[in-house]
């Protein structure tokens, strides 16, 4: 759901702060024990008050304060982590207080999360960057902006940093301690396992841990829908679905391509669960996400993105879904992280004690058709997190992209090309060098789940940002459960990289009625004709947009002259076309931001 609310420390705030705050989030629901206002907005919560402490929880599965009374007897700021192992999950935040600060802990993969902005040394949060980037004026992060072209968001640390300049947000696993005077301090709150189980015993603990999942989403749910497209991620929960008894409706995106069995599975699956099937051809779903979904910062306070278009797919979706009675939508987002092969699995596997991974490494070399010298190089990697950053500091983004040398890197390399300009390429070095010198590190020790965690934290903001856009239906992925995580990340490499059946980990976890033949199809969907469709739709779109000069080109990011020479090129994979739908993403968003202002500028902010 749209998320709303903020929290304000035990100070007294400038007036026109404070009423521009509770114009942009709402009303006052909870004070300090002075009286001063501390949480406002609208959201279903639980409040507890302690001797010492006072915590509150937020969140849309809460029923009462019962549980939380019992477990805050410590009545101590450093019990709050139990409280979390506990209760944090979904779309649950904690928030706890003493006397002189304020910790909040937000679900590991941050699908719900907390932002935060200094003002006048006061720190403010909200669980949306819409309110803090209008205290702020909407300025820019323009490196932060200047990654997103290229689609560095994809990669850790970048993904943490918002678009808005003097705007916060917490790291894959974290809490912030907001203190009265001023000073914050983030964390780790919880920690990945470490990745030494086989299947025999992360098989069954998988099983549960999906169904407690699944479980804590479905309570009070009348109607549910579940992406099943064909895949083995959406699959394996809509069976999973089906085995608590849901009442479950199934979404498909079919393609024109004739050749795409993804329809076949998909329809196999929604007979065997006997579920309501609604089938919608993927580029009518495109058509309607340019045409409803406004690119603006209203509908997308976190900025365009490469993840723009899958998050705008809530629109469609709720309009599509709504009409069956479903207030919750499940996808299988993460799964493909946290089941398949990774690019880094090879070079962790090598490392492993396994009997024949030589052999293993050998064949999978032949079989993908990797030159000799570049399997080499991946598999003798040797450079650490801060190498790589360091290395984007001094502007090295010139890795051929055709090898596959960088598979195992911590860092993907961003997408600069002939598009964007050398501002662009400096601002965002200047952007590494501001991470370098905070002391970030990686997400893991181990290269394998530090890929694996970044790319969960991507599908984290997805599902984040898609519930920022949809007040009908709450959207999801049990993958990102924190309890799914920690058995998927405990299977060694060994029996990861060996992928027969394919996901075996999914496969030895599927409830008993889906058939082990769904991991052992050898066919893939291809959406590749949709991409070529849509391109052709917006060309005359960006002529508009960039012809006469674009704000991307007034910022001094984008060579406007070499967008449209790449719109109207050919592209034999369609993957310049995909960079070309994001730059018009962006730049039609960035139009919004006048607007913008002016809005912020004729209220109480004036």
């Amino acid at each position: 759901m749209p998320m709303a609310f903020a929290i304000m420390p035990d100070r007294d705030i400038e007036p026109r702060i404070e009423a521009a705050l509770h114009d942009l989030v709402g009303a006052t629901v909870l004070t300090h024990r002075s009286g001063r206002p501390w949480v406002l907005g609208d959201e279903q919560f639980v409040h507890t008050r302690g001797r010492n402490v006072d915590v509150v929880m937020v969140g849309s599965q809460l029923k009462s304060d019962e549980p939380l009374s019992s477990a805050v007897k410590q009545d101590r700021m450093d019990g709050l982590a139990a409280l979390a192992h506990r209760f944090v999950e979904f779309d649950t935040l904690l928030i706890g207080r003493d006397g002189t600060k304020t910790r909040i802990y937000a679900p590991v993969s941050q699908r719900r999360s907390v932002f935060w902005t200094r003002i006048d040394e006061i720190v403010l949060a909200a669980d949306s960057q819409y309110p803090l980037a209008a205290l702020n004026q909407f300025e820019l992060d323009l490196g932060s902006l200047a990654g997103r072209l290229a689609n560095s968001e994809v990669t850790h640390p970048f993904l943490r940093r918002p678009i808005w300049r003097n705007v916060h947000a917490l790291g894959f696993g974290e809490e912030v301690t907001i203190h009265d005077d001023g000073r914050t301090a983030s964390s780790r709150w919880w920690m990945p396992p470490s990745p030494t189980e086989d299947l025999d015993s992360t098989g069954p603990g998988l099983k549960i841990a999906m169904l407690q999942a699944l479980m804590l989403r479905v309570a009070d749910q009348d109607r549910v829908s579940a992406d099943l497209s064909g895949g083995l991620d959406s699959t394996t929960l809509c069976f999973a679905l089906a085995e608590l008894g849901v009442d479950l409706t199934t979404f498909y995106m079919s393609s024109a391509n004739d050749l795409n069995n993804d329809s076949k599975w998909s329809d196999r699956a929604a007979t065997e669960i006997a579920s309501r099937h609604v089938r919608v051809p993927y580029l009518q779903m495109l058509e309607e996400i340019d045409e409803a979904v406004p690119a603006t910062v209203g509908a997308f306070p976190e900025g365009p993105s490469a993840m723009a278009k899958t998050a705008a797919s809530a629109i469609p979706l709720q309009r599509i879904l709504g009409a069956s009675g479903s207030r919750l939508h499940l996808n299988g987002h993460a799964g493909d992280a946290l089941f398949g092969q990774v690019s880094s699995l090879p070079w962790s596997f090598l490392r492993t004690n396994t009997r024949r991974r030589f052999r293993w490494l050998r064949k999978y070399r032949k079989v993908n058709r990797i030159p000799t010298l570049d399997m080499l190089r991946m598999l003798g990697a040797r450079s650490t997190f801060a190498d790589e950053l360091r290395s984007m500091a001094r502007g090295e983004f010139t890795k051929q992209r055709g090898s596959l040398a960088g598979y195992a890197d911590w860092l993907e390399i961003p997408n600069f090309g002939p598009m964007h300009t050398a501002t662009a390429r400096q601002r965002f070095s200047s952007l590494c060098l501001t991470e370098l010198e905070s002391g970030v590190t990686s997400l893991s020790p181990d290269r394998t789940q530090h890929q694996i965690l970044s790319y969960l934290s991507v599908h984290g903001a997805v599902v984040r940002r898609m519930n920022a856009l949809s007040p009908q239906i709450v959207f999801d992925s049990p993958f990102l459960d924190r309890r799914v995580i920690d058995v998927a990340l405990s299977l060694n490499h060994a029996d990861r990289t060996r992928q027969s059946p394919t996901k075996p980990l999914l496969a030895a976890g599927r409830p008993p009625a889906m058939s082990i033949e769904y991991f052992f199809r050898r066919d893939k969907g291809d959406y590749t004709a949709e991409v070529f469709s849509q391109h052709q739709q917006i060309r005359s779109s960006v002529k508009d947009l960039f012809g006469g000069g674009s704000f991307l080109g007034e910022l001094g990011l984008i060579e406007d002259h070499e967008v449209i020479r790449v719109a109207n090129s050919y592209s034999p994979d369609g993957a310049a076309y995909t960079d070309i739908l994001d730059l018009e993403f962006a730049e039609r968003w960035l139009r919004s931001l006048a607007d913008e202002k002016a809005k912020i500028a004729v209220g109480s902010m004036q």
